[in-house]
């Protein structure tokens, strides 16, 4: 069976959470980024799905070398 795996950036609140919410629910291992670590906890606990099987990356994406930082943070979990 084909592990199913998607990061999704803008996750803490609005539509980047629907998404990663739409995406759990359908047993895909999210990976969830946002500034606001808080609300990440949240989007986080609200998928409701085993410990670790999600992951969250709290991240300006603005910043200089923030997009490499999180993908080398979310590539070796899976």
């Amino acid at each position: 069976m084909t592990k199913k795996t998607a990061l999704v950036t803008g996750a803490a609140t609005g539509l980047g959470r629907e998404v990663a919410l739409r995406l759990a629910r359908r047993d895909v291992a999210v990976a969830v980024a946002d500034l606001r670590e808080e609300d990440l906890r949240d989007t986080i606990a609200k998928m409701g799905d085993a410990p670790g099987k999600h992951v969250s990356i709290q991240v300006d994406l603005t910043a200089t070398g923030a997009r490499e930082r999180v993908v080398n943070q979310w590539i070796p979990k899976w």
